[in-house]
């Protein structure tokens, strides 16, 4: 990924139209520290796994056990609860358990952030065998004082520092 402002157009304008949400035959995934996350979750960190909606499948309620394609527009009943969490913000939790599933943009949901959390991977937590983990960048790390002062301010910024060493030592297979 490139900075908007200070990267040449013929870069910015994708000509080869490079999907960022996928690397090789995995989909990127990432760590946030973001204010909004936190408030969210309770949690300091959350890890998200950057999805294209139309890749994404939920359960039929027509009891067949059939799969059919996610649509915001026309979840099932009590499957998901929802809420704008901020401004063009949209969050989705599960209704039963409460866990963290989906943060979207409110306007365009092409690319749907999931919550890793979520996922039974075989090889654990991090599912490396779907996600190419992003360990050179931890995002929104610039919020990770906000609304915060003196001992609270140090420990978060001390957490930050150790997650962004931990997932640079953990190269192997990363971006880097």
């Amino acid at each position: 990924m490139y900075p908007y402002c200070s990267t040449d157009e013929s870069i910015t304008s994708n000509p080869s139209d490079e999907k960022w949400w996928i690397k090789g035959d995995k989909y990127l995934a990432g760590t946030c520290i973001c204010e909004s996350c936190r408030r969210a979750s309770g949690f300091e960190i959350q890890t998200w796994a950057f999805i294209p909606r139309a890749n994404i499948f939920i359960p039929s309620t027509d009891g067949s056990g059939s799969e059919v394609a996610l649509d915001f527009e026309s979840l099932p009943t009590g499957a998901l609860k929802s809420y704008q969490s901020s401004q063009g913000a949209v969050r989705h939790f599960c209704g039963g358990c409460g866990a963290t599933v989906f943060w979207r943009d409110a306007t365009d949901s092409s690319v749907v952030d999931v919550s890793v959390g979520i996922f039974r991977a075989d090889e654990g937590a991090r599912a490396e065998n779907w996600f190419h983990w992003h360990k050179s960048r931890i995002s929104f790390a610039e919020e990770v004082q906000n609304h915060r002062s003196g001992p609270l301010a140090i420990a978060a910024q001390g957490l930050l520092g150790t997650l962004s060493m931990g997932l640079k030592g953990s190269s192997e297979g990363g971006l880097d």
